[in-house]
């Protein structure tokens, strides 16, 4: 340019470098010159290596979170999750560059969205992983019945607990009743031991 400047436009990371600027007196011989440095920071990338983390709680399963993250100068990166930011500890442990979250003990309160964040002095990114927990299924009601041959009907119940919210199945020795299907069966001629009159549940996560 006129004025002595140089202007770089659209500027890389190949643009870095060493640049010499010179200043000449041509009638006298004169010169004088200064190296100048170009540093070129570059906005950091991430990416997560799993949009979506499964885990199980409440068995001692650990869930491990990633992020891979690039840019100059190298970026630093780090987790929140409900706007906290996270750090090692008994509850989480981070890797050396911050780029592995592992949740210990994992719990149902545990789900939901983390957010992995590079940053260096060229900017910041972030981007989100998003953890589900499930429940294994757990019986939390059910209850025994007597009753006598000429009663009408008797009727069994059980609840179940878990996420997703499980299915219950009933079964009768090989028997296995479907929805909405009634029970009967004939009073035996003689006794076959306690298990004869025991009816089974199955359940399944839906």
């Amino acid at each position: 340019m006129d004025n002595g400047h140089l202007l770089i436009r659209g500027i890389k990371k190949a643009d870095e470098g060493m640049y010499n600027c010179e200043a000449r007196v041509m009638a006298r011989g004169e010169i004088d010159f200064r190296m100048i440095k170009v540093i070129v920071n570059v906005l950091p990338t991430i990416r997560a290596r799993k949009s979506e983390v499964n885990a199980t709680a409440d068995i001692g399963e650990s869930a491990l979170l990633a992020c891979d993250a690039d840019g100059y100068p190298e970026p630093t990166v780090t987790w929140t999750h409900n706007n906290v930011v996270l750090e090692t500890g008994d509850k989480y442990s981070l890797n050396e560059d911050g780029s592995e979250l592992v949740i210990k003990e994992v719990k149902k309160v545990d789900e939901g969205d983390y957010t992995c964040i590079a940053k260096n002095k060229a900017g910041e990114k972030s981007e989100e992983v998003s953890l589900n927990v499930f429940v294994l299924p757990n019986i939390t009601y059910f209850n025994n019945q007597t009753a006598s041959e000429f009663d009408e009907e008797v009727t069994l119940t059980c609840e179940a607990s878990g996420d997703p919210t499980p299915t219950i199945s009933w079964r009768f020795g090989n028997r296995v009743f479907t929805e909405g299907e009634q029970a009967s069966w004939t009073r035996p001629d003689k006794y076959e031991g306690p298990e004869a009159g025991m009816f089974g549940f199955n359940y399944t996560l839906g």
